[in-house]
Parts: structure tokens; sequence; C-alpha cells
């Protein structure tokens, strides 16, 4: 997704999207490109994956599993 940058603070950059809404980014994290804008970095989590079995501490997890 990308984000115009409208305003710049010493910390974080205030930028808007195009549907309107506004939000915050830290400088340490996002750089605008040469035209202003800032594109956000999403997760490829897609949800709803269980932990396998072998990742599961069952000595900790007694009553659980």
């Amino acid at each position: 997704m990308k984000y115009k940058v409208i305003e710049e603070y010493s910390q974080f950059y205030l930028a808007i999207h195009p549907k309107g809404y506004k939000e915050c980014f830290p400088k340490y994290k996002y750089k605008p490109d040469e035209n202003g804008y800032i594109t956000k970095k999403t997760s490829n989590y897609s949800g709803g994956q269980a932990v396998s079995k072998d990742k599961i501490n069952r000595d900790f997890n007694k009553n659980w599993f």
C-alpha cells in the first residue's frame, strides 16, 4: 500500500492513504521514495494456521495437549 507523505516531523512522517485516512510512520523504519510516497510492508501471515505438534512443549503444557 502506498501512502503520500504530507508532513515530516523529527521522528516520524505523517502520510495519507488514497482512501483518505492518515497514518504515522517512524523514520527509522520507513523512508519515502523520490516522489514522496511510503510503501507499507505487509506480512505474509494468512491466519488460521495451527502450530505443529512437534513445536509444542508437552512438559510445560501438560494439561492442554
